[in-house]
């Protein structure tokens, strides 16, 4: 029997405690994502969060990953032009 490596958006689920998610506009994000990631090596740092694409209902969204709710709010701030996913 073969075994399968576990997806590393569900192991990133596992590890960090916090979940963000945009909604990814039909256009999609353009420069926001690359934004957002360097926003995210400046302010959070290596090894302290993932970023994936994740479903919503009506569309798709991003879904970033984070160890800390204080981490989560200064994102949000940073980004509030994107609007939350459900």
């Amino acid at each position: 029997m073969s075994r399968r490596s576990t997806p590393a958006s569900k192991a990133d689920d596992a590890r960090f405690p916090i979940r963000v998610k945009f909604e990814v506009p039909p256009t999609g994000l353009g420069r926001d994502l690359d934004r957002l990631n360097a926003w995210l090596a400046s302010n959070v740092g290596s090894g302290r969060y993932a970023v994936h694409s994740a479903p919503r209902i009506g569309g798709d969204a991003v879904a970033v990953h984070l160890f800390s709710i204080e981490d989560a709010t200064k994102l949000v701030e940073a980004f509030k032009h994107l609007p939350l996913a459900g």
